[in-house]
């Protein structure tokens, strides 16, 4: 995360590079994913399950999660499940 440059091992960069941002971004998807998925499985009970949704729903209001999301197309990394999740439950609640 440290060198947003890695992130060419597994994406050609844009003309203008990446951010210092996106690594950032993207490993935040992945805890967002990871704690859907466990909410999914039943791995997470009701309060954890509501202290990690707040949480997510205060990242992508607060920060610029959905920039990323949408602009530098993120969500192509993650399952449709997931996706349909961040769509109906993140974004749509941001833009209000």
């Amino acid at each position: 995360m440290q060198d947003p440059e890695l992130l060419s091992v597994l994406v050609k960069p844009p003309p203008s590079g990446f951010s210092r941002f996106e690594p950032t971004a993207y490993y935040t998807f992945s805890i967002c994913a990871h704690a859907y998925h466990m909410r999914e499985r039943k791995v997470l009970g009701e309060n954890e399950w509501t202290g990690w949704l707040q949480w997510m729903k205060n990242a992508f209001h607060q920060g610029t999660l959905v920039k990323y999301w949408k602009e530098e197309r993120m969500d192509g990394w993650f399952d449709p499940a997931f996706r349909e999740f961040v769509s109906k439950e993140l974004i749509a609640t941001t833009q209000h």
